[in-house]
Order: C-alpha cells, then sequence, then structure tokens
C-alpha cells in the first residue's frame, strides 16, 4: 500500500496508473489471507482502515486536470513548431516530409486543442457528480464519447475508434489520444474505487466469521457503507459458502453475469463481466 502512494505522490496520470497497478497486484494475496483466516480482528481492522483513506475521485479529478491542460498545451506548441510531435505528424526529415507538416493548416491544431479542453470538463463533470460510477459508462454508450482504445477488437469493447478528420486524412495524421486517456483514467479509476470497497467488504466478513466462527448469511448483517458497489450504488452481490464466502461488483454493464469468468485468450485476460475478488 505504501508502495503505491509513492509514484500517486504526484498528480501525473503515469503515476497514478502506476498505483493503482500496485493496488490490484496486492489485492488477491490480501484476499487469499482473509479467506484463510490468517488474520486476526486486530489485523483486519487495520487492513480496512489503510484501504479507506485514499481520496480517489479527487485523484482523477487532478489526473485529468493535469493532463489535460497538458495536452492543450502541447497542441498549441506544435503550432508553433511541427517538429516536437513526430509521433503525431510524422518524424521524416526529407524536404517533402518537411514541407508536408508546414502544410497542416493551424486550425487543426487549435480544433484539437479546443477537443481536449472540452473532453477533459465533461471528464470532470462525470467525476464531480454524486452518483454511482455506472453513469460514466452510462454516459459513454449514450453520447459515444471517448469511444475506447484504437486497435484490435478484443481490446476495443466500448464502440468504434475515433474517426479521422478530412485534415487527419489528407495529412495522414493520428487523431488526439486524449479522449483515450481521459476513458482509461476513468476505466482504471472506477476500478480502483471498487476494488477498495470490496476489499473493506472483505474485511467486514473476515471480521463476522473470525467473532461467529461462519460467514454472515447476508450482508445487512455486517451493514456499514462498505457494503455498497460505487459501481451500481446497491449492495454488492454477495454469495455465501461453506469455506469461503464471493462478494462482486456488477462491473460495467451493469448486470449481474452470475460472476463467471471468462477465459484468458491468446491476446491476454478480457475484461471479465463481473469485477470478482
Amino acid at each position: 500500500r505504501r508502495l503505491a502512494e509513492l509514484p500517486s505522490s504526484q498528480p501525473m496520470a503515469i503515476g497514478w496508473h502506476l498505483a493503482w497497478g500496485i493496488d490490484r497486484q496486492s489485492i488477491p494475496p490480501l484476499f487469499r489471507g482473509i479467506a484463510s483466516g490468517v488474520w486476526d480482528a486486530t489485523s483486519l481492522e487495520r487492513l480496512r482502515a489503510a484501504w479507506s483513506g485514499r481520496e480517489s475521485r479527487e485523484s482523477i479529478e487532478r489526473i485529468l486536470n493535469v493532463e489535460g491542460v497538458a495536452m492543450a498545451i502541447f497542441f498549441d506548441h506544435c503550432k508553433r513548431d511541427r517538429s516536437l510531435a513526430p509521433d503525431l505528424l510524422g518524424s521524416g526529415d526529407d524536404l517533402f516530409s518537411r514541407m508536408g507538416r508546414s502544410a497542416i493548416p493551424d486550425f487543426w491544431f487549435d480544433d484539437n486543442s479546443a477537443s481536449v479542453l472540452r473532453t477533459t470538463e465533461e471528464a470532470l463533470e462525470l467525476v464531480r457528480t454524486e452518483g454511482p460510477l455506472q453513469s460514466w459508462w452510462d454516459q459513454f454508450v449514450r453520447d459515444g464519447k471517448w469511444a475506447g482504445y484504437p486497435g484490435p477488437m478484443w481490446i476495443r469493447e466500448w464502440g468504434a475508434p475515433k474517426e479521422k478528420s478530412f485534415v487527419e486524412e489528407l495529412f495522414d495524421l493520428d487523431p488526439s489520444p486524449f479522449g483515450n486517456l481521459a476513458d482509461s483514467v476513468l476505466r482504471r479509476g472506477s476500478r480502483m474505487i471498487v476494488d477498495e470497497a470490496l476489499v473493506r467488504l472483505a474485511c467486514r466478513l473476515g471480521e463476522y466469521k473470525i467473532a461467529h466462527g461462519s460467514y454472515p448469511l447476508g450482508l445487512a448483517a455486517i451493514g456499514g457503507i462498505d457494503i455498497i458497489d460505487p459501481l451500481s450504488g446497491q449492495p454488492f452481490i454477495y454469495r455465501r459458502g461453506v469455506m469461503r464466502s464471493i462478494s462482486y461488483s456488477v462491473g460495467r454493464n451493469g448486470v449481474d453475469d452470475g460472476a463467471v469468468r471468462r477465459p484468458k485468450s491468446m491476446f491476454g485476460t478480457v475484461e471479465q463481466p463481473d469485477w470478482v475478488w
């Protein structure tokens, strides 16, 4: 947990993505420890407190603000000096390539800069809402914003990649990547918010088992805000077993898929419909 706090000490997307990744890696062994009963009640209480202290929504806001403004400034600088963005504008140093970069109209840079700021503000409006995180994904699907990562269909689950404008087609330019960055920040940030709540719920269930000898019949027995799924705004789905219990979020589709797990593909692990611990 302290390792995860190091890269997140600065409000930059890369640091928080690393922090979320470290947190995700720490969760499976933590859950195995709870399920096998290696923690005592005092330790579980301390763990629950440790996973309660991070202001995740504020972190997401800071990342979006910093990255959005930086990207808008980047486009403004590239308009003045076309050599600053070889990945975006092409890296050829021959006369034809340099002439092609210089011919890109200024309004393309201005339009991208304005689009980044507009996308940033729309994302921030979603983060600032008090409702469940599921509303973020409802908004994406309804408005068709931030259509997902460019690339193969096994990665691009939510909509088609952003279409190129006339200028981008003419000069073989890539569209602004910021929509994908905003989408990634919101995806991973919301997953971490849900994971943090699942950790706190698992600790409560472990404490209950220590006190009563078995898991509760339902989540009403433990109460508290920790039983609420931040994604849906409803209680987590809970299944009680003899040796262990299972709790999970309904995932981004908002549907209880029975905690089924999609098998790994040749391209890696796909996103699961339910977010299970």
